[in-house]
């Protein structure tokens, strides 16, 4: 009687609560799992060596390196650090003067003048005298004349081809001075007093060095920027894109192991409870 109304029991609790799991086609249940071996081809995964991005089935990577840095100056400048400066210098302006006096003969003098020695009368510088007077030789050429024979103007003489005549000056009064330079009928005396004051000057923008005046023009060096054969230039870097082929790599999904060009392994899923 107990036996009978413990299988009744129990038929009734499976009935409401105990159900069976199942699989499909193919797996084998176990322990409310699925499993089925699984075999299949290896996938194929593209790899670049470190540093290299795959792009189109290519492996690229960029090499950026500093531009050479190229100044330059316009004609006529040199260049000196990042600037450009062109020397100008000419002859500075002399001024020479004196405190005391005049200056004349490389020093300050003071002058005065006094009456010069009249020691008579002479002829003038560049003249002859005779008996009748101061005179200088006056010449021209004669003409042919009767027969062919050479006559002179009036007044000349013909003297060894050439007509000749005296023209007479008036003798001069001859004054000598004692002291100074003879100016006319006066003496000049010159009296040095002191040396005299130098000093130079130069234009505006010039800096005055000794004797020289100089002048620096400063720019600002031209900026151009190059790189070497290979790169390409873009703003001031070189850049090189370096590529080469991709490595090809065999992988298999997570839970498979690789052997070969094959994925082994088991494949799991839940049991579906009837």
């Amino acid at each position: 009687m107990i036996k009978r109304l413990f299988l009744i029991v129990f038929l009734t609790l499976c009935l409401t609560g105990c159900k069976n799991y199942t699989c499909p086609e193919g797996y084998v249940l176990e322990d409310k799992k699925c499993y089925i071996n699984v075999e299949e081809d290896a996938k194929i995964k593209k790899i670049c060596d470190a540093g290299y991005i795959l792009d189109n089935d290519i492996c690229k990577k960029e090499v950026i390196v500093a531009a050479k840095v190229n100044e330059k100056c316009p004609k006529g400048y040199t260049k000196d650090n990042h600037t450009c400066i062109m020397v100008s210098n000419k002859n500075a302006t002399k001024k020479t003067w004196c405190e005391k006096g005049t200056y004349k003969n490389g020093g300050c003098y003071i002058f005065s003048t006094t009456n010069a020695v009249l020691l008579g009368k002479s002829c003038p510088e560049g003249t002859n005298s005779d008996s009748i007077g101061c005179y200088k030789r006056k010449k021209e050429s004669p003409k042919p004349g009767i027969y062919g024979n050479p006559t002179c103007p009036e007044g000349y003489k013909l003297e060894i081809g050439s007509c000749v005549k005296r023209v007479y000056y008036d003798k001069i009064d001859n004054y000598v001075c004692t002291s100074g330079t003879l100016k006319g009928t006066k003496c000049e005396i010159s009296t040095l007093v002191g040396m005299p004051k130098v000093e130079f000057s130069c234009p505006k923008g010039y800096n005055l060095i000794g004797e020289k005046c100089n002048k620096n023009d400063l720019k600002n060096t031209t900026i151009s920027y190059s790189c070497e054969k290979g790169y390409e230039l873009q703003d001031n870097k070189c850049i090189k894109v370096l590529s080469k082929q991709f490595q090809e790599q065999l992988y298999c999904n997570d839970g498979l192991v690789l052997n070969e060009n094959k994925c082994f392994g088991k494949k799991v899923i839940d049991a579906v409870k009837e």
